[in-house]
């Protein structure tokens, strides 16, 4: 079983040397040989303070950073919403590339930044080489399924956390699928916007523990996952842009087989189409 230690950066003064004595000692030790992982959940304002400096230096290898994409937003970053998937994750990957202000975030074995519950993107680092992948529903674009549901809740982040960790703590790190781990935080967080703390009553509000652990078992909510190409500086012109269709399809850069079967069976039976083709594009790599 994995030594994780995960550590909640709300900016509250956590983040800096001030507060040293209030981190866990195993991260202050000269030798932390140990620990299998490190999560760190992070706050707006994000790649910033003593304690990242710390971890991102000492633990590179074994740092995975949480973040929202609200939390960049709040960086002045520049990510449309609401668009297409397609756009998001490339203008996301072209400011984590160029923008000072968020590219120590790539300082870390793996970056996972989330849309809401709809998605996120999944950054690994092996040296200065990355692999960068979508995990996304394809019946929704950021926070539309959210916004069907009346009321916000406490505790999304750390529902995804929560089913990193268990992904961590279950696979040995040679056979590690952090996509699973992603997949199930995603679900347990829409799980607890439909459930929220409680029905207003008698009885005192709560966190629904129970529910939570239950769905990062066995997540109920479907998602895709696609590979998105290496960042290059020119990847926004047009003639290179990347399409999630034309790419679980393995079409060239040339050409493509019309999309006509696609579009039928999308008519036929949904989005849910769109996200088992996927799922079995990806098998198959």
């Amino acid at each position: 079983m994995a030594n994780i230690l995960v550590l909640d950066d709300a900016s509250l003064g956590f983040r800096f040397a001030t507060s040293r004595l209030a981190w866990p000692e195993v991260i202050q030790k000269e030798k932390s040989h140990n620990i299998d992982w490190v999560i760190l959940k992070m706050s707006s304002p994000v790649a910033s303070g003593d304690l990242f400096r710390l971890l991102s230096k000492k633990f590179r290898r074994k740092l995975v950073l949480v973040v929202s994409i609200g939390d960049l937003r709040r960086e002045e970053v520049g990510i449309t919403k609401g668009l297409s998937w397609e756009r998001t994750a490339q203008e996301l990957l072209s400011g984590l590339h160029l923008n000072a202000r968020i590219k120590n975030l790539l300082n870390c074995r793996h970056l996972i930044i989330t849309f809401s519950s709809e998605g996120a993107l999944w950054i690994s680092r092996d040296s200065n080489s990355f692999e960068n992948r979508l995990i996304f529903d394809p019946a929704f674009l950021e926070g539309e399924f959210d916004e069907e549901i009346d009321g916000r809740a406490f505790g999304y982040m750390s529902c995804l956390v929560a089913g990193i960790v268990n992904q961590l703590i279950m696979v040995e790190k040679n056979k590690l699928d952090l996509g699973v781990g992603i997949i199930s935080g995603l679900s347990a967080m829409r799980l607890l916007n439909r459930e929220g703390h409680g029905i207003v009553g008698p009885d005192t509000p709560k966190f629904p523990y129970a529910k939570v652990a239950g769905e990062i078992l066995s997540a109920s909510s479907e998602f895709s996952i696609v590979n998105i190409p290496t960042f290059t500086s020119n990847v926004m012109k047009k003639s290179n842009y990347w399409t999630i269709l034309e790419d679980s399809l393995g079409c060239s850069k040339t050409a493509c087989a019309p999309l006509y079967g696609l579009a039928r069976r999308v008519a036929l039976y949904g989005t849910r189409a769109l996200t088992r083709k996927m799922h079995l594009e990806m098998h198959k790599q």
